[in-house]
C-alpha cells in the first residue's frame, strides 16, 4: 500500500496506485527525483534480500520496475540513500555475501527479527555489512560504483545519511563493533570522505535506527531517536549546526522514545516524524517538531 500525508491539513489518503507494484519489503530506501519516487532494495520473508528497483510516477500514480544496468549494490536492506542534483547515492547496508536459498528472517519481516539487526555469530559467514557507495542516474537507468582514495567509514547498516548541497553527511549506525556515534562527510565532487571532528556541545550517544534529515534554512543536521548501545530506545533529538559545529540536544516531548521512524524537514522551522517502534510496539502516529 502507498499513502500520502498532507502537511497542510494533516490528512492521510490512500494512493490508488497502478502498474507493476513492488513486492512487500522491509529495510528499503525511497528517494525522490524529478517527480518520481525510487524504491530500492530491502528484504522479505519469501525472496530474501534484493537489489531491485521500482519507480513511482507521482503524476500518474503508476509503478514500474526499473531494469537498471551497470555496477549496482549487492542485494541488501538497511542501507541509506540520498539525492544530490538528479543522482541517487546509496551507501552501506546489510545482506548476504553468497546465495542464500532459505533465509531465516525471524518474525520481523526482515533480516533483523524484531529489532532489525542480525547479531547471530553463526550468520557472519554468510552475511555482512557493506561500506561501498554506488550512484544511480535515473535518466540513463545506469548504476556506477563510486571510487575513492580516501579512508572510508566502517561497513555498517541502519545509519543516517542526508544530502547537504553537493555533500553527503553520514551519522551513526551499527558496524561489527556495535552502534556508533561518528559523523562523516562525503564530497561528491572530489569523491573524498572526511571525518567530522572538533564539534562542540552535547554530542549524541551512539545509535542506530534513528531518523535523520537536513534543515536547509538552518544549515543543520537533525538526528532523532534510535537505539543506544544498551538496546534502549532513545527519547532525545540532537541538532548539529554546520556553521559552527555545535550540537544541541533536547527531549522528544510527547513523541517519546522510538526507533525506526522517519523525519523530513518541510520548511526551515518544522520537521515531521512518522511511525517507528516504541516501547508499546509499532506505531503509525505523526508528530510535528517546531524549531
Amino acid at each position: 500500500d502507498l499513502f500520502a500525508f498532507s502537511t497542510r491539513d494533516n490528512q492521510w489518503s490512500r494512493v490508488a496506485a497502478q502498474g507493476t507494484l513492488p513486492p512487500c519489503v522491509a529495510g528499503a530506501t525511497l528517494t525522490h527525483v524529478d517527480g518520481k519516487l525510487y524504491l530500492f532494495g530491502g528484504v522479505n520473508d519469501t525472496t530474501g534480500w534484493a537489489n531491485t528497483m521500482h519507480e513511482f510516477d507521482i503524476a500518474t500514480n503508476t509503478w514500474a520496475q526499473v531494469e537498471w544496468s551497470g555496477d549496482g549494490p549487492e542485494p541488501c536492506d538497511k542501507h541509506a540513500a540520498a539525492v544530490v542534483g538528479n543522482i541517487i547515492y546509496y551507501w552501506g547496508g546489510f545482506g548476504p555475501t553468497e546465495s542464500v536459498e532459505e533465509p531465516d528472517l525471524g518474525s520481523g519481516g526482515g533480516s533483523d527479527g524484531e529489532d532489525g539487526e542480525d547479531e547471530d555469530d553463526e550468520a557472519h559467514a554468510a552475511f555482512c555489512w557493506f561500506n561501498d557507495m554506488h550512484c544511480f542516474d535515473p535518466s540513463t537507468r545506469q548504476f556506477s560504483r563510486v571510487q575513492t582514495d580516501s579512508l572510508v567509514p566502517t561497513a555498517r547498516a541502519v545509519h543516517g545519511l542526508c544530502a547537504v548541497d553537493k555533500q553527503l553527511v553520514l551519522f551513526g549506525g551499527k558496524d561489527t563493533n556495535g552502534r556508533q556515534s561518528d559523523t562523516h562527510v562525503f564530497d561528491t565532487v572530489s569523491r573524498t570522505w572526511r571525518f567530522l571532528e572538533n564539534t562542540s556541545g552535547k554530542h549524541p550517544t551512539a545509535r542506530s535506527f534513528h531518523a535523520m534529515c537536513y534543515i536547509a534554512g538552518r544549515n543543520s543536521i537533525l538526528v532523532s531517536g534510535g537505539r543506544d548501545p544498551n538496546d534502549e530506545l532513545i527519547a532525545t533529538t540532537s541538532i548539529l549546526s554546520l556553521d559552527d559545529g555545535t550540537w544541541t540536544e533536547f527531549d522528544n516531548g510527547p513523541m517519546g522514545a522510538r526507533c525506526g521512524h522517519t523525519g523530513l524537514a518541510i520548511n526551515d522551522k518544522s520537521v515531521v516524524f512518522f511511525g517507528g517502534m516504541t516501547d508499546e510496539g509499532p506505531t503509525t502516529d505523526v508528530f510535528k517538531l517546531t524549531l
